[in-house]
């Protein structure tokens, strides 16, 4: 295939999928040691995800600008459930670390 596709297009998959939106946004760029560790910490998680296919991780696709943007897709919700709840505790880390 050559060339820029210039129109919409979907995929199809023969079972069912979720989608899981992560993001934040950078409202001070200078206070760098506020967003930076989230920042780093998210490709990290995409790796880790990625090296062990029997937690159901299909994929992230990541935009960057003022806000970063990740969609992960997921087998099912009883896949992302436990994955997700590792992350909120990986999180509240972060927050008392930052205090």
């Amino acid at each position: 295939m050559s060339g820029v596709i210039t129109q919409r297009f979907t995929a199809t998959r023969g079972e069912p999928f979720v989608v899981f939106t992560v993001g934040m946004r950078i409202n001070r760029l200078w206070k760098v040691h506020r967003w930076a560790p989230v920042a780093a910490a998210m490709p990290r998680m995409i790796r880790a995800l990625s090296t062990q296919p029997e937690l159901g991780f299909l994929g992230a696709p990541m935009w960057f600008s003022r806000a970063i943007v990740m969609i992960r897709y997921w087998k099912s919700a009883v896949r992302l459930l436990p994955a997700a709840g590792a992350l909120a505790g990986a999180e509240g880390r972060m927050k008392s670390n930052a205090a």
